[in-house]
């Protein structure tokens, strides 16, 4: 009995201990309070705020003097080159030089022509600047190639008519010519061919057709024997038309036509020209197109027809001199 007792005691012990050792351990405990109770007052608003704007904090002046870039003067604004980087060369081949600055419209239209561009049509006051606009920045080896598109583009704009403007073929030669008119014994004109050894079928036509012009041939070698032909054989002037026809001068002889040139030197006026330029190379394109800048340039002649081929054929038009203009260019345009 007394063992019994011990047995249940010890029993009930283990277990007790057991318990405490493997039971798990409570959380503390959790308390739910209620928030405390807000109020809440409605205040009339009768003027919504303005925002605050922003100044933005204004900078120290600087103690030191102000120095104002020197604007340029006058002269370095009419010098500058409108170019850019476009250099051309001179007439006297060599000598680089760069192309003038192209005027304002405005101030070009402007200006008063000479007394004898009055006679001549403004259309043809402006071809030549409609040429030199269109060339200004082509190089001058281009300008050969495409002086006949850039002739047609600018006749159709300007609506130059050119009815007056003969094409006379006589074989494998083709020549322009603004017939003379009120031909007489007292009044005669004057007919040059520079090239005689080939076909002069138009000229010996002329030569019937026109009984009152004076008729001369030459076959020189270079613009210089031109000059000497002309006054050793006292070829009055104006000469009404000059053809030429030598291949291998044609690139060599046009310094003849510009002003203060030889012509000019030796007093001869030229009112109307034919010229055929044989296939060019290199050289001679660039030679051309610098020919045609300082023409186009000095507005003498202006080129009306161009026909191109294995033989590029060009015809040059006198629109400033007092008498070639009213035989040839103000009652016939």
């Amino acid at each position: 009995m007394r063992s019994f007792a011990l047995l249940i005691f010890t029993s009930t012990f283990v277990l007790i201990l057991f318990y405490f050792l493997h039971a798990p351990t409570c959380p503390d405990p959790i308390y739910i309070t209620s928030p405390p109770k807000i109020e809440i007052v409605y205040v009339p608003v009768t003027v919504a705020p303005q925002p605050i704007p922003l100044v933005p904090e204004k900078p120290k002046e600087d103690d030191a003097p102000k120095v104002e870039p020197e604007k340029p003067k006058q002269e370095e604004f009419d010098d500058s080159d409108l170019g850019g980087g476009n250099v051309i060369l001179d007439h006297g081949f060599g000598i680089a030089g760069i192309p003038e600055p192209l005027p304002p419209a405005e101030i070009a239209l402007a200006r008063k022509p000479p007394p004898q561009l009055e006679m001549v049509p403004e259309q043809l006051q402006l071809l030549s600047d409609c040429l030199y606009i269109t060339f200004y920045r082509v190089p001058e080896k281009l300008i050969f190639p495409s002086i006949e598109k850039a002739l047609n583009v600018c006749v159709t704009a300007l609506g130059i008519r050119d009815k007056s403007i003969v094409a006379y073929e006589g074989g494998d030669d083709l020549k322009y010519f603004i017939d003379p008119a009120h031909l007489s014994e007292q009044l005669k004109c004057n007919i040059v061919a520079v090239g005689i050894k080939q076909n002069i079928k138009i000229e010996e036509h002329w030569k019937q057709k026109f009984v009152h012009c004076n008729f001369f041939g030459t076959d020189p070698r270079s613009s210089h024997e031109v000059i000497s032909f002309l006054s050793k054989t006292k070829v009055p002037s104006p000469i009404d038309q000059m053809s030429i026809r030598i291949k291998g001068l044609e690139y060599n002889i046009w310094d003849i036509f510009l002003k203060n040139g030889p012509f000019d030197d030796a007093g001869f006026v030229v009112c109307q020209w034919n010229i055929d330029y044989h296939t060019p190379n290199e050289a001679m394109k660039e030679h051309f197109g610098v020919f045609m800048r300082k023409m186009l340039k000095e507005k003498r002649y202006i080129p009306l027809k161009v026909s191109s081929g294995e033989i590029t054929k060009i015809y040059y038009l006198n629109v400033e001199d007092p008498i070639c203009v009213p035989n040839y260019v103000s009652s016939r345009f």
